[in-house]
């Protein structure tokens, strides 16, 4: 029966004001070709075509404000010295600046992508960038990629990596299989692989996959110092599975779940899908709110029915403080700017859940 100590990863409230900085994760990559898969949330072509025009479309988008600035100027009477005090213009260059240093980035991810054709998939530069292709979701979904890639990847945006040690040693770690679905760009995954276990990042954005891809070249990690603080790189600890978390297949010493829950279309689906991957005696470790965002939703429950329908599946929930609770509730930032006079605060449910040795 596989230990909880990896819990201490998520249950630790030093940790948990920082595990979003490090969260979501990833894709598959096993450096396997790209593949030309029509699927709901888009098509390898659709994001490599995102990514390449990000800079004309962010570009022409600050053409627009600046635009729209002058415009306001001119009818405004004798507003421009106001506006020359506060610096707007330069406020809008430092925005220009930052399209330049992103457009860097996005480059090298639409380049690593088109290199690594090898499955015929299209992506290469005679047939991505045909503005067709992409709408203003797929746009936004890259700002995203490239928003996580300063949270998760970026020294000052993160604390100290040594709260993830845990204390002592645990005999046998490496032969403990640990699966973190819906990984984003990795950092969760990467950090628990560190620790010695053999760990898997499922993902099946095409974007986030994309994002990650450039941070495991040893090309583009060379070329460019702007991200990340440390390299990740595939090892015998870390592997990526690139796909469906459906279509994974069981045998796991623990499941990590990390704002992930809330992004089922039908939660006690991946519950009971949870529960078949775990080998006897595995163990769920789970950390996020319940917000059902995505679209199409069957079933948005409350925490009191989730921790329900998964001690109906099977689960024993374990304690998760000195009170004896197997759920505790934790106010967190998921993504923040410590300058911003906005931030979002959660109350995230962690709890940890064991499926029994003797088990159907």
């Amino acid at each position: 029966m596989p230990s909880t100590d990896l819990s201490s990863i998520l249950s630790s409230d030093v940790l948990l004001g920082c595990v979003f900085l490090v969260a979501t994760a990833l894709v598959s990559l096993k450096l396997l070709p790209l593949r030309f898969i029509s699927e709901k949330n888009g098509t390898v072509l659709t994001a490599v075509t995102a990514y390449k025009s990000y800079e004309k479309v962010s570009k022409s988008s600050a053409r627009k404000m600046r635009a729209a600035f002058h415009a306001e100027l001119r009818t405004a009477g004798n507003a421009k010295w106001i506006a020359n005090e506060i610096e707007y213009a330069e406020k809008l260059e430092r925005l220009e600046r930052a399209i330049e240093v992103n457009a860097v980035v996005a480059s090298y991810i639409y380049r690593l992508a088109a290199a690594k054709d090898e499955a015929g998939t299209g992506c290469n530069d005679t047939s991505v960038g045909s503005d067709a292709y992409v709408g203003a979701e797929d746009h936004a979904k890259v700002r995203e990629a490239l928003k996580r890639f300063v949270r998760d990847w970026c020294e000052e945006e993160r604390t100290e990596s040594g709260v993830w040690r845990l204390e002592g040693e645990v005999d046998g770690r490496r032969v403990k299989r640990v699966l973190v679905p819906g990984a984003g760009l990795g950092r969760l995954a990467w950090e628990i692989s560190q620790l010695g276990f053999d760990t898997t990042a499922n993902e099946r954005s095409h974007f986030m996959n994309l994002a990650f891809k450039y941070l495991l070249s040893a090309q583009t990690t060379r070329e460019t110092d702007l991200i990340p603080d440390v390299v990740p790189r595939l090892s015998d600890a870390f592997h990526l599975d690139e796909g469906d978390f459906f279509d994974t297949f069981p045998g796991w010493s623990y499941v990590v779940t990390l704002f992930f829950i809330d992004t089922s279309l039908n939660v006690i689906k991946t519950v009971r899908h949870i529960y078949s991957l775990l080998e006897p005696g595995g163990v769920w470790i789970n950390l996020g709110p319940l917000l059902w965002t995505s679209s199409g939703v069957a079933l948005e429950l409350s925490l009191d029915e989730v921790v329900r329908v998964a001690e109906l599946v099977g689960f024993e929930l374990l304690p998760v403080n000195e009170h004896g609770e197997s759920v505790k509730m934790v106010e967190c930032e998921y993504t923040s700017d410590s300058e911003a006079m906005m931030r979002w605060l959660y109350r995230a449910a962690f709890w940890i859940a064991r499926k029994p040795v003797c088990s159907n």
